[in-house]
């Protein structure tokens, strides 16, 4: 088997190549199996995979909000006159109903077809209502 590398120049490599194992088995020079050979004996190897992927989510999480909350446009006074980027409502159901399961959101219709609840705002309704 390829010599492990030192945890600190393997986890420069897992953040330059943003977490993808192909690319970090390439310039380790072994096989892709290899880096998870290193990371089932050793467990900071493991952890750094695990780091790196759940920083990645985190990424991932700041561009869902984005989709999920749109970009309004202000006047200079502050005041909502449109949208540089419309809100999506089938992200904001997805945050809601993953992230937001502990507040009591999540899929509990009877009808797969109702995608809004019996409480709360009609979405949809609410972004054409708010546009210019």
């Amino acid at each position: 088997m390829a010599k492990k590398p030192n945890i600190e120049d393997f986890r420069k490599i897992l953040r330059k190549s943003g977490g993808n194992l192909t690319k970090v088995a390439a310039t380790f020079k072994v096989a892709r199996k290899t880096i998870y050979q290193w990371a089932k004996e050793d467990v900071e190897f493991k952890d750094a995979i695990s780091d790196e992927r759940g920083a990645l989510v985190d990424e991932c999480l700041v561009s869902a909000r984005v989709l999920a909350l749109g970009i309004p446009e202000k006047d200079e006074s502050g005041n909502f006159v449109g949208w540089r980027e419309r809100p999506d409502g089938y992200m904001i159901r997805y945050l809601l109903s993953t992230l937001g399961r502990n507040e009591g959101f999540g899929e509990e219709s009877e009808d797969a077809n109702d995608v809004h609840s019996d409480k709360g705002i009609d979405i949809d309704k609410w972004i054409r209502d708010n546009e210019e």
